[in-house]
């Protein structure tokens, strides 16, 4: 069994966010902090999520960037990421896999192309599907938007 923690990321913070929900967060200290428990607990993976960027509200790429440096492990990262420019500044800068829902959700016609496009530009094994529910819909735009 492999563990992989998940640290989102609001506000600059680690933090928790029920259902997509503003006004609902706990936050939970530094995220690069976080990260480093972590990789000194074992784990050689970690998961991050950028809250802001996937509420359309902010970007911590370069904090997830810092996470990856600084801890030396991998790192998956999603959150925001709606076109290939966003995909490509994240796996230019280093980050091992890039997750996205809404790119390839929303459109599928689109998803389809865009992950032609980077797989054949950064390898598909650096990309990942998430596909989120809520009351048996699939949502996207960070939980802000159903699908039907």
């Amino acid at each position: 069994m492999k563990v992989i923690p998940a640290i989102d990321i609001l506000d600059g913070k680690c933090a928790q966010l029920v259902g997509g929900v503003r006004g609902t967060q706990k936050y939970y200290g530094d995220p690069v902090e976080v990260a480093n428990g972590w990789v000194e607990a074992g784990a050689d993976l970690l998961h991050v999520i950028d809250l802001d960027a996937a509420l359309g509200t902010g970007d911590n790429l370069g904090l997830v960037v810092d996470i990856k440096e600084t801890c030396g492990v991998g790192v998956e990262f999603g959150g925001g990421i709606r076109d290939v420019e966003r995909a490509g500044q994240a796996l230019s800068a280093g980050i091992d896999r890039i997750i996205v829902g809404t790119l390839a959700i929303d459109d599928l016609e689109n998803g389809f192309r865009v992950f032609k496009q980077l797989g054949r530009e950064y390898g598909r094994e650096r990309l990942m599907v998430a596909v989120d529910m809520k009351n048996n819909h699939v949502v996207v735009k960070g939980w802000q938007g159903e699908t039907g």
